[in-house]
């Protein structure tokens, strides 16, 4: 069991993998297909010169780089199906999260800080982002589900955002409520996610970019800490 989470881990490390975890989703309704017990979790962080410029709103960089990080992630997610399968595995890939969701319920088909926070690689900050120690909300993930015998790591449980609401004061529409993130919460019980929608549609039909706004990535104190460490 070991030599797999190892191996899994290097393969991860050698594809340039920013943080990686295991995550045990073998609780009730974590995983979207219940005998995947376990979610290999990984994220890729993006480049501090381009969230730096996410104080006034998204731009064509800032689109280019979120599409350009995705797609380095799917490539990534099918070397580790690849590697799982070939080891007698099942294993199923969870693309990165795009503008792709449903639009009824505001979710993708899995929520790829479930699998974060359950590998303890962070803690969903009250703007629903996945907050890191080392690249605050400016990294991306993916998952592949599985039931490879790994290891899985500690769980994040509890939010490291105390009374800071940094990302609530930059918020053009105020969707962070405040209220602190804990395992089981609802999403909408503490952020507002018609209120984001809409005002990322607005954007991206003002600047003709795709889906994405990006505004609380930067103003929240983790990733400022990132963006300090790279000048």
């Amino acid at each position: 069991m070991e030599d797999c989470t190892v191996s899994i881990r290097d393969l991860l490390s050698d594809a340039g993998a920013s943080l990686a975890g295991i995550a045990d989703l073998s609780p009730e309704g974590l995983s979207p297909i219940p005998d995947l017990g376990t979610a290999v979790v990984w994220g890729l962080a993006l480049d501090p010169t381009i969230v730096r410029t996410l104080a006034t709103g998204p731009s064509v960089a800032y689109s280019r780089e979120y599409t350009a990080v995705n797609a380095r992630l799917a490539a990534q997610e099918e070397r580790v199906v690849a590697y799982l399968e070939k080891m007698g595995c099942r294993a199923v890939g969870i693309s990165p999260t795009t503008g792709d969701f449903d639009t009824t319920t505001l979710s993708a088909e899995f929520p790829h800080k479930t699998a974060a926070t359950r590998a303890g690689l962070g803690w969903v900050g009250k703007c629903a982002l996945l907050v890191t120690r080392d690249y605050g909300s400016a990294i991306r993930f993916t998952s592949v589900l599985t039931d490879a015998p790994l290891t899985p790591d500690a769980p994040v449980e509890r939010s490291y955002c105390g009374t800071c609401e940094e990302c609530r004061t930059a918020c053009p529409v105020a969707a962070p409520s405040g209220r602190q993130w804990e395992p089981g919460i609802e999403r909408d019980a503490f952020w507002d996610s018609r209120a984001c929608y809409m005002y990322c549609r607005k954007m991206a039909d003002e600047r003709g970019l795709d889906l994405v706004c990006g505004m609380c990535i930067v103003a929240c104190p983790w990733t400022r800490k990132y963006l300090k460490r790279s000048e």
